[in-house]
């Protein structure tokens, strides 16, 4: 029994009659040993505890019942196991993970699917056409896994690259020892793929940067004072031959002095002021546009009249009179 300084029990322990007791070392109890038959109460160790003396008469000793006294000395009950800690609390989620840096130039994405032999795999990336400057690489032996499908994504910079893709033992990925391949995208467009190769595949790689700003648009044409005057010309097969020119008087007012381009449709407008003038057409060889050396042609209109044509003449130069009147004032709006 456990008892509390006033004397009541507090709680109990049951001995065992054939058990050694727990409270006496080598100590053991018989039925007959009459333990508990004789208590007596009282604090023995001053420790403000109720303390028990029990006695066993029938308790033997070297084979004769000497009997014995027990002493069980009163102590505060153990106090309750302590309750488990609390659970820590859960860990913030992981942050997402950063996005990729900004590429400043065009992202190149590799495709390798690996044959039997993944190790015999390679290919570089050379800044320009140096083949000692290896900008980025996956050397042979950078495979392990075969016929397995790989993909590395690099940002190259502006400018110009040479890519090789090679096999060590000049076999390819395809078709002997399994059927492998490659591809290489340039900001997703396909610039070189294959599988069955014996020799190192080459292409150039170009990164351009982003395109120039659009430039502002042009002033408006100021108003043209008298009218404008549309020149055109088909060339024949000798286009340097051929110039025309508009005089006012004396003075030049306009001219096209040489044609580049054989067979093709030119045309040439010029705003010229209210007065009178000539259209002088040339032709150095003296034979004209048409029809011994091509198919050419001149036409010259103004104020929405044709009013020279040329084509099969051998004077040169070819001249035709005409007026620029003043273009009529705009016609006011209607009245409300």
């Amino acid at each position: 029994l456990y008892l509390t300084s006033a004397g009541a029990v507090s709680s109990y322990q049951k001995i065992s009659a054939t058990a050694t007791a727990s409270f006496i070392s080598g100590a053991s109890l018989a039925a007959d040993d009459a333990f508990g038959s004789a208590i007596a109460a009282g604090d023995w160790n001053g420790d403000g505890w109720t303390d028990l003396l029990v006695g066993a008469p029938g308790d033997d000793f070297l084979g004769l019942e000497y009997g014995a006294m027990y002493t069980l000395l009163g102590a505060a009950p153990s106090p309750p196991p302590s309750p488990p800690p609390p659970a820590p609390p859960p860990a913030p989620p992981s942050p997402p993970p950063s996005p990729p840096p900004p590429c400043s130039g065009s992202w190149v994405s590799v495709e390798v699917t690996t044959d039997d032999y993944p190790d015999e795999t390679y290919w570089r990336i050379f800044d320009g056409g140096a083949a000692e400057d290896v900008h980025v690489e996956r050397a042979a032996g950078y495979y392990t896994a075969a016929n397995t499908a790989h993909l590395d994504e690099e940002c190259l910079p502006v400018g110009a690259y040479t890519l090789v893709v090679g096999d060590t033992a000049n076999d390819g990925l395809c078709c002997a020892y399994g059927e492998g391949a490659f591809a290489v995208r340039v900001a997703g467009e396909l610039v070189l793929s294959g599988a069955e190769f014996t020799s190192l595949l080459a292409t150039g790689i170009v990164i351009a940067g982003p395109p120039p700003p659009a430039p502002p648009p042009a002033p408006p044409s100021p108003p043209c004072a008298g009218d404008f005057v549309t020149v055109k010309v088909k060339t024949d097969f000798y286009p340097d031959e051929t110039k025309w020119e508009i005089y006012q008087g004396a003075a030049k007012a306009a001219e096209r002095a040489s044609f580049t381009n054989a067979e093709q449709l030119h045309v040439d407008t010029v705003c010229l002021p209210a007065g009178s003038y000539e259209l002088r057409f040339y032709d150095s060889a003296d034979d004209g546009l048409c029809c011994a050396y091509g198919v050419g042609y001149y036409e010259a209109s103004a104020q929405g009249a044709v009013f020279a044509t040329g084509s099969n003449f051998t004077a040169s130069p070819h001249v035709t009179a005409f007026t620029i009147e003043n273009s009529p004032p705009p016609s006011p709006p209607p009245s409300p």
